[in-house]
């Protein structure tokens, strides 16, 4: 049963894929109209490089776990690879590590998309990248306060801005603990 429902799961978000793969590849022009250099992510979970951002899509290459990988948010589920990388920016390909090569990308100027999250006929969506540019870190905490960093984006080309806000609530551990949190 469990598989059925993941293969039904699969179909739905290629389905859904296919309505909205112009969207995700107009989100992510405009990512990079607005932003002007990639964002880094890093690779939690070795995955394929596929041609389109649809699960069924042709994958050409994979990007190797730990390694940082440069690209531009189509949406929230896929990130357009930068094209101005090279094979080595988007991780480690090597048959040492069991991931077979892939061409460069100066090479081949076509959009070439990785998923956040596992696009395999799977009920875990295992996560696959990580936004260590929204890495928030608490660097001093009081009663009162926590100072906290992070790396945000790089400053978008004028007359653009990047605006930050944080924001938190104090939860009561013991209420969390009754609903299940």
């Amino acid at each position: 049963m469990e598989q059925e429902e993941a293969l039904r799961n699969y179909h739905e978000r290629e389905r859904k894929a296919l309505a909205t793969k112009d969207n995700v590849k107009k989100g992510s022009r405009l990512a990079e109209s607005c932003l002007g250099q990639p964002l880094s992510y890093e690779v939690v979970c070795a995955c394929h490089i596929y041609s389109e951002p649809v699960p069924g899509a042709s994958t050409d290459g994979m990007v190797a776990k730990g390694s940082t990988l440069l690209g531009f948010p189509g949406s929230v589920a896929w990130i357009r690879v930068h094209s101005g990388e090279d094979e080595d920016d988007i991780g480690d390909r090597s048959e040492s590590h069991g991931i077979g090569p892939a061409p460069s990308l100066q090479h081949h100027r076509r959009e070439r998309w990785v998923p956040v999250r596992s696009q395999e006929a799977c009920v875990n969506r295992e996560l696959i990248l990580r936004s260590m540019w929204a890495e928030l870190r608490a660097t001093k905490t009081t009663p009162e306060s926590i100072e906290v960093s992070w790396l945000g984006i790089p400053p978008p080309p004028y007359p653009n801005l990047a605006e930050y806000t944080l924001e938190w609530r104090v939860q009561d551990a013991a209420n969390d603990a009754a609903i299940g949190r």
